[in-house]
């Protein structure tokens, strides 16, 4: 809701007070649901977790019970889109990576990746939210950092430095959220330490090389050692995982919750469930797609998220433009979906 109404003008604490937002304080308040929660209230009444259930389970176990404060107690900021990444279900909006390709699609004629390059430029942080943001970090608890990809944007040891200068980093609990691209380097150790408890949040979508590759376009070895890095530093105070599942990947859903189990531990691996672009979302696969995956699924933590594909029926449509988005994004990378996903590649050829 801030983004839609004051994205373009007006500030944090305009939208904070915004009668807009007061609604949906004093909904709350009176234990009603409101309109603009419907996406959550859907996925409660299907699979009884949602962001809005798993935003408040995070806070509770960080001691940070949902309150009814005048002041803002917790931030989460995507601060820009430098990214060295280009996740296929990603775009411009939060990855640098997507530049060529939103480039090629706007100059043949589409209009949403013409908006996007008109809304976006190359750039690594938005000074204007962080003008906002900064005289707020007083009362602030918990700071959740997504980026693109924070741990290599420039521009954020020195943001690091002044909410360490301004004595703000004994009560803040920071969250970054890392495609697993960089090590604990020195850099990074000596400033993150200095907060009340750092936790590590890592995006893994695919756990082999052939299937990293093309999901998200990185090397699975770096990411994997990276990993180990990170779990040997003790002064970190949770290192956690949170696969984002979608038409791409959902069909191997078991494989890649078992290997973060092993790696993260079960209580550390959460899920987000893509519902944009829509022709990602994977509840739009075939119905006897669906089934199937559903059928062969043997890993228990898998059930409670296969469940999620019955939340609504599919859309054949949204299927037909993941196809042909598939089909384009294969060719601009030379990514051959037999050679890397041979099980989506055998789906698609069935089902198409």
């Amino acid at each position: 809701m801030y983004e839609d109404q004051y994205c373009t003008e007006g500030t944090i604490d305009q939208a904070w007070q915004s009668d807009q937002f007061e609604s949906i304080r004093n909904a709350f308040r009176q234990n009603q649901r409101h309109p603009a929660c419907n996406t959550c209230w859907h996925q409660e009444s299907v699979t009884d977790r949602s962001q809005r259930t798993a935003f408040t389970q995070k806070q509770s176990l960080l001691g940070n019970p949902p309150t009814d404060e005048a002041e803002i107690r917790t931030i989460s900021w995507s601060f820009g889109n430098t990214c060295n990444f280009a996740c296929r279900t990603c775009s411009l909006d939060a990855s640098t990576g997507w530049l060529r390709e939103t480039e090629q699609l706007a100059a043949e004629g589409d209009a949403e990746a013409q908006a996007l390059l008109d809304k976006h430029t190359k750039t690594q942080w938005d000074y204007t939210e962080w003008a906002q943001i900064e005289p707020l970090l007083h009362s602030v608890v918990y700071f959740d950092i997504i980026g693109g990809e924070p741990l290599i944007n420039p521009r954020l040891p020195a943001m690091l430095d002044r909410i360490i200068e301004a004595g703000h980093a004994d009560h803040i609990t920071l969250m970054i959220t890392t495609n697993g691209s960089t090590g604990p380097t020195e850099r990074w150790v000596s400033r993150l330490q200095q907060f009340k408890k750092l936790i590590l949040n890592f995006s893994i979508d695919a756990v082999t090389p052939d299937t990293f590759r093309y999901v998200r376009t990185g090397d699975w070895s770096v990411i994997s050692d990276h990993i180990d890095q990170w779990k040997t530093q003790s002064w970190v105070g949770e290192i956690r995982c949170n696969p984002s599942f979608s038409m791409l990947n959902i069909w191997d859903c078991d494989r890649i919750l078992a290997w973060l189990d092993r790696k993260f531990g079960v209580t550390s691996v959460g899920y987000n469930w893509v519902e944009h672009p829509r022709h990602y979302n994977a509840v739009h696969l075939p119905e006897a797609v669906k089934q199937n995956i559903v059928s062969s699924s043997t890993y228990w933590h898998s059930k409670k998220i296969l469940s999620q594909l019955w939340s609504s029926p599919s859309d054949h449509t949204q299927w037909q433009e993941f196809i042909k988005r598939t089909e384009w994004l294969d060719q601009s990378r030379d990514q051959p979906i037999g050679k890397y996903m041979p099980q989506l590649a055998e789906i698609i050829y069935n089902y198409r």
